[in-house]
């Protein structure tokens, strides 16, 4: 007889880690809302960085859910390859590149610190 193993895999998302700290009885959530909210207090080149600038602009349009932060990014991201293209100078192509992946990368800290924030060593208790 054949031996076969057989896999398989949950896929949790979408609200899953909302419920799970709402039910801990936990303060704070890892909605869009509260990170748009921890990055409105913690990050520090907000005049400065892209990506905050259109999450700016995105809650003023009542944008609340990742989703929303997902399309932004995307957007965002066709237009900084739109605007690289339309560049001929090869330095000017790499500090476009460089300032949004400099942005990306503060946005993405801040992310792993919001997460830290949130979800505590005695949350996982």
């Amino acid at each position: 007889m054949k031996n076969e193993n057989v896999v398989i895999t949950y896929i949790i998302g979408n609200g899953f880690d909302m419920a799970v700290l709402e039910a801990l009885g936990q303060e704070y959530s890892t909605s869009y809302e509260e990170f748009y909210n921890y990055l409105s207090f913690f990050l520090k080149n907000k005049d400065k960085n892209s990506i905050y600038k259109k999450i700016l602009e995105s809650k003023n349009k009542n944008d609340k859910l990742w989703t929303d932060y997902e399309l932004l990014l995307q957007d965002l991201v066709h237009q900084k390859i739109s605007e690289i293209g339309q560049v001929e100078n090869q330095n000017q192509k790499k500090d476009i590149y460089e300032d949004f992946m400099k942005d990306w990368e503060e946005i993405q800290y801040k992310f792993s610190d919001f997460l830290n924030y949130v979800i505590t060593p005695d949350t996982l208790k």
